[in-house]
């Protein structure tokens, strides 16, 4: 199988498996309307929300100044995908 074909295949795994207060509507988008995030800790461990904390999401987690993502569709879009 092809990278794009696997990772499809990851994609539509992770979506029938991760619940979202949002529908997943990043991916309904076609993964055009996605949250800002950035690995702003060089770590590839874990993003820093862009959104702010007054956004719907129950992948939040607010860290002192920051907010960080935990959502795990979101995770694998930035690492694998760039987006």
């Amino acid at each position: 199988m092809t990278q794009a074909v696997e990772q499809a295949k990851e994609l539509r795994r992770m979506l029938s498996h991760v619940q979202c207060g949002n529908e997943h509507r990043c991916a309904e988008s076609g993964f055009r309307d996605l949250c800002r995030a950035k690995d702003i800790f060089g770590s590839g461990k874990r993003l820093i929300c862009l959104e702010g904390l007054g956004a719907s999401c129950g992948y939040q987690i607010p860290h002192g100044h920051c907010t960080l993502c935990s959502c795990p569709v979101r995770f694998y879009l930035h690492m694998e995908l760039g987006l």
